[in-house]
């Protein structure tokens, strides 16, 4: 759900879900798979949509990025960039498996605590 005025941090309707905030226009669709990414490029947190990727996204918790996903060079920096409080959005191609198929990736800061918000499409 996308809000301008959030009063937790966590979900109110289930109470475990986690209150995101980035640019409304960067903020991903409900049904859309996603991963936090912290600076040192370890997943701390990922979307239920994530699961039609991913066999179980409490596996992801902790992994490193270039674990779960493969691309462009640019990713790490690129996720890094985002993680420290970067305002420039970014897009970069990534597969979830070696030979899977290609998800543009988008790239944005999010916060609090400062993380990178990586919206698979």
């Amino acid at each position: 759900m996308v809000t301008d005025d959030a009063p937790q941090r966590v979900c109110e309707s289930c109470g475990l879900g986690v209150v995101l905030y980035c640019a409304r226009e960067s903020a991903p669709r409900p049904d859309a798979p996603f991963l936090i990414v912290t600076t040192d490029l370890r997943v701390t947190g990922a979307s239920h949509a994530a699961e039609r990727l991913f066999s179980d996204t409490f596996e992801l918790i902790g992994r490193p990025l270039l674990d779960v996903v493969r691309g462009d060079g640019a990713l790490p920096r690129q996720v890094a960039r985002a993680a420290m409080g970067s305002n420039r959005a970014a897009t970069v191609w990534v597969r979830t498996e070696e030979h899977g198929r290609p998800f543009r990736a988008r790239i944005v800061a999010c916060g609090d605590p400062p993380a990178a918000l990586v919206v698979l499409s």
